[in-house]
C-alpha cells in the first residue's frame, strides 16, 4: 500500500520521465511510460534504493503496473498531461509549471532521480525499449525461479519495491514538500483552501476542514 509520500513521488517522477523522454522521441505512449518506469524501478531495486513505489506484473508486452495506470489517470484528469491509453501522451503547460515549481526538490534529490532521467533519455523507439526490457531476467517468488521476462507466465509479479528496512537509501519527502505537492496534485485540497481564503475576504469565516 503506497503512502501519500510514495504516491506524490511516483506522480512527480512519472511527469519528469514524460518530459525527458519527449525530447528524444516524438511519440510517447502509456506503454513506453510503463517500460521506462519498470527499467528505472529495476535499477533502484538492484542498487537497494527505495525511490519508485510501483509494483509490476507480467502482461502483454512485458511489465505492467496498476499504480502506473492510476498515476497516469490522475495526472491526465488534473490536466498535467494530455492523451490516454490509446493515444500519444504530451505534457501540458500546467505539467511543466508543476515540474518548475518542484525544481528545487528535483535538484535536491538529484542522485535519486538521475537514473530515471538516464533511462528516459535513451528512449527513441518502442521496439528498442522492449528489447531492453526483454533482455532482463527477473526473480519470480511464486515459482522460486529467475527467468527472462518473455518466459514469465502472464499475471506473475516480476518486480516490487525493496522493503524500506532493507534499502540502503530512500527518497523521503519532508513535511513541507508533502504539503506543497498535496496542494498541487490534489485538486480538492487546493479548491478547499481557495474557498476558505475567499470566505475570509468576504467575512464568511469558518474553519478549514480537510480529510
Amino acid at each position: 500500500m503506497r503512502t501519500k509520500n510514495d504516491k506524490f513521488i511516483d506522480m512527480l517522477l512519472t511527469l519528469e520521465a514524460i518530459k525527458i523522454a519527449s525530447k528524444f522521441t516524438k511519440n510517447i505512449t502509456i506503454l513506453m511510460i510503463q517500460k521506462i518506469l519498470f527499467l528505472s524501478a529495476d535499477f533502484y531495486r538492484e542498487n537497494k534504493l527505495r525511490v519508485l513505489n510501483q509494483s509490476f506484473y507480467r502482461w502483454d508486452y512485458g511489465p505492467m503496473s496498476e499504480e502506473v495506470y492510476a498515476d497516469f489517470n490522475s495526472l491526465s484528469d488534473q490536466g498535467f498531461i494530455q492523451g490516454d491509453v490509446t493515444k500519444d501522451v504530451h505534457i501540458t503547460n500546467n505539467g511543466l509549471k508543476l515540474l518548475e515549481a518542484s525544481s528545487e526538490l528535483l535538484e535536491q534529490e538529484k542522485r535519486f532521480i538521475e537514473p530515471l532521467e538516464e533511462v528516459a533519455k535513451n528512449v527513441t523507439r518502442l521496439d528498442e525499449l522492449l528489447k531492453k526490457v526483454y533482455a532482463k531476467k527477473v526473480y519470480i517468488e511464486e515459482m522460486d525461479k529467475t527467468l527472462p521476462i518473455d518466459r514469465v507466465p502472464e499475471g506473475m509479479h516480476i518486480l516490487t519495491p525493496i522493503w524500506r528496512d532493507e534499502a540502503k537509501e530512500s527518497l523521503i519527502l519532508d513535511k513541507g514538500w508533502i504539503e506543497t505537492l498535496e496542494l498541487m496534485l490534489v485538486p480538492e485540497v487546493d479548491a478547499a483552501i481557495r474557498k476558505s481564503i475567499e470566505d475570509v475576504k468576504k467575512g464568511r469565516i469558518r474553519p478549514l476542514e480537510l480529510d
